[in-house]
């Protein structure tokens, strides 16, 4: 098109489709990659699930890669990037689950099947894949979208086996019964990352309520109780102990038939339990209160009277909030958990996996209820104050962790799961972030350096059904497992050959245990892998590695830059990190790029699963990309990284060869 023709104004749409047609027709891009005497920059794209059309967020990180990939080829090097896809996991299952009109994971193992619902979550996938193509080619892009990498192909599901044995021979897999965060809904564990995924954490409205605890103790004539404020109603029926500071200073208030025992610092904030001048029996440390007994506040649990229901010390306990005493429920809290574990106290854990009461807490079970031990909050606050067992109630709103996929509430809670060992690591982790470069470099000892340092076990199992299967068999006499981590290894041991190794397939095979004197069947564990261990992967499992493409990897690895949003700092680029770390002692990537988050009007993150924004692909054909290119880079979401501008010393510095 000759300048001329530009004047007045022009039809950027029109021209916009001429030189696309010209890229595609000349194989601009296939020829700018393929140069045999050019160097070449690595980069590794990660994979964003095809769960909805594109959103501004979405659009912009496509727009930041491209240009860096650019730029280095105006340089001279030649950049092959390939697209790659998330296939797995619940944000998959919870369309399919939307679109079935399913709202109970029962009806997709007793009625539908397993078998059915990965064919649909299969279907989902390989749509959407082909909506997003029109977006690809509409937003410039240039990238290999056909040749992209998928997570749910056997080829990447097997290096992911590959290296899930590779870990679990090294120690760093094992199966623990702990407290980890659980969805009601999903019924499914999840890690501590899913609960720093985006908008997980969201201000909710709690009811909060402090209840007493009575004592053996007497004073003067009067019956002594402790007081313990929870955000937590629903846990009281499963407390086994209190939790005090050290060092904290404890009084004992006479409020006239009774006396309460709280934090001394606390007694201001609550007038109308105490009085606004308290009357003080005495005081002592909280060290001075540790083995003091108590009555059970319920009595589902009085049989463990001996071995609980007593006063213990906590770090974590302050006078901040409540009142400086905190009720302890062992499955319901990492730290109930741990606190309770460390002082010989057991473990009960009344909750299914619905999120309901069980037969043991008589008073709230409801056999064919629906109602989730959260939503029961009120009804027991109302039974503790009908029974004399609570001083006050309140309403709080506070951060609390949502599912990152259903958006329902989690609760925390004991159950069988797998991890990843990261206290074994993390001292490398940490040693090896030195070694990456990162934009803006505040993350590296900021955000990024603060995670690593506070990192713990990875829970790696989800109880769900569209994943890669955790590859062990267990007997189901002796208890022996195997770990099996290719094709051929499940071949050899079953004499099966499989071409899909999705549940539906997987869970058929089984085996002789060789245990000696055993006569027993292996049979795979049911859960499958957290959908990060597969995009933690992808720099050796998109191209099938070591099964194949040993040599391209081995060149291939660290990459030279990688670009997401803030949200993958403690997600994609972590995982990416700690299995690099893992398997081959080197960080992943040398050179990480991070952009900010585009909101939608009401200040919310833009969401797939939302719909929050207006299609990108009206904004583009009306507008034209370059003019919506050039907007998302003025945006304050491209201030937080130096990409706006090419020419800076910071840029030009980033990946340096």
């Amino acid at each position: 098109m000759k300048y001329e023709e530009l004047a007045g104004k022009p039809n950027i749409p029109e021209i916009q489709k001429e030189v696309l047609r010209f890229w595609k027709d000349e194989a601009v891009f296939e020829k700018s990659v393929n140069k045999p005497e050019a160097e070449e920059v690595v980069f590794y794209d990660g994979p964003p699930f095809p769960t909805g059309k594109p959103h501004h967020g979405t659009i912009l990180v496509s727009f930041i890669k491209d240009m860096i990939a650019r730029y280095w080829t105006m340089k001279g090097y030649k950049v092959p990037r390939v697209w790659g896809w998330d296939c797995h996991g619940l944000p998959i299952e919870n369309q399919v689950e939307k679109n079935l009109g399913i709202d109970d994971k029962n009806v997709i193992e007793k009625e539908l099947g397993i078998d059915k619902f990965n064919d649909r979550c299969f279907e989902l996938v390989s749509g959407n894949n082909e909506a997003w193509k029109d977006y690809v080619e509409q937003m410039a892009r240039w990238v290999d979208y056909d040749g992209a990498y998928k997570t749910m192909n056997p080829e990447f599901m097997e290096s992911v086996m590959w290296a899930f044995k590779q870990c679990y021979d090294k120690g760093l897999i094992y199966r623990d019964y702990r407290v980890t965060p659980y969805c009601t809904h999903c019924e499914t564990s999840l890690s501590i990352s899913d609960t720093r995924e985006s908008d997980s954490t969201r201000p909710r409205q709690d009811r909060w309520i402090i209840a007493k605890f009575k004592t053996e103790e007497v004073i003067n004539g009067k019956p002594v109780f402790f007081l313990a404020w929870t955000t937590t109603p629903w846990t009281l029926p499963s407390n086994l102990c209190l939790a005090v500071g050290s060092d904290l200073d404890y009084a004992f208030v006479d409020v006239g038939e009774q006396i309460y025992i709280a934090c001394e610092t606390v007694l201001p904030k609550y007038e109308k339990i105490f009085g606004k001048e308290p009357v003080i029996v005495k005081t002592c440390k909280g060290s001075n209160l540790v083995g003091i007994t108590y009555e059970p506040l319920f009595p589902y649990f009085a049989e463990l009277k001996d071995k609980a229901f007593r006063v213990v010390t906590a770090d974590y306990v302050g006078a901040d909030e409540g009142v400086g005493i905190v009720h302890t429920a062992p499955a319901f809290g990492e730290d109930d958990y741990w606190t309770c574990k460390n002082n010989n106290i057991p473990l009960v854990n009344p909750v299914d996996e619905k999120g309901r009461f069980t037969q043991e807490v008589t008073d709230f079970y409801e056999p064919d209820g629906e109602k989730n031990v959260i939503e029961m909050n009120p009804v027991i606050i109302r039974f503790l104050y009908e029974n004399g067992k609570a001083v006050a109630d309140g309403t709080i709103e506070h951060n609390y962790p949502h599912c990152w996929r259903c958006k329902r509430p989690l609760i925390y809670k004991a159950m069988d799961a797998w991890y990843f060992n990261i206290g074994k690591i993390k001292d490398r982790l940490i040693e090896l972030n030195e070694e990456i470069n990162w934009v803006p470099e505040t993350i590296k000892h900021g955000r990024f350096g603060k995670w690593l340092e506070n990192a713990r076990d990875w829970n790696i199992s989800r109880n769900r059904y569209w994943a890669t299967p955790i590859p062990i068999w267990e007997c189901d006499t002796c208890g022996d497992r195997t770990v099996l981590g290719s094709i051929d290894e499940i071949e050899k041991a079953s004499g099966v050959r499989l071409n899909n190794l999705h549940r539906q397939y997987m869970d058929k095979v089984t085996f002789k245990c060789s245990c000696p004197d055993c006569n027993g069947t292996k049979v795979r564990v049911p859960e499958v892998l957290d959908c990060w261990f597969e995009s933690g992967s992808v720099p050796f499992a998109q191209k099938h590695y070591p099964f194949d493409n040993k040599e391209w990897f081995e060149s291939h690895f660290p990459s030279d830059f990688i670009v997401e949003y803030t949200g993958q700092i403690r997600c994609w680029f972590y995982y990416l990190h700690v299995l690099s770390v893992a398997l081959f002692d080197k960080p992943c990537f040398s050179n990480c790029v991070v952009h900010g988050t585009i909101l939608a009007k009401d200040g919310k993150k833009l969401s797939k699963s939302s719909k929050n924004y207006t299609d990108p692909m009206d904004l583009m054909k009306t507008y034209g990309t370059d003019a919506f290119r050039l907007y998302l880079y003025q945006t304050n979401a491209m201030l937080l990284s130096v990409t706006c501008s090419l020419t800076t010393t910071a840029y030009r510095t980033l990946c340096s060869r």
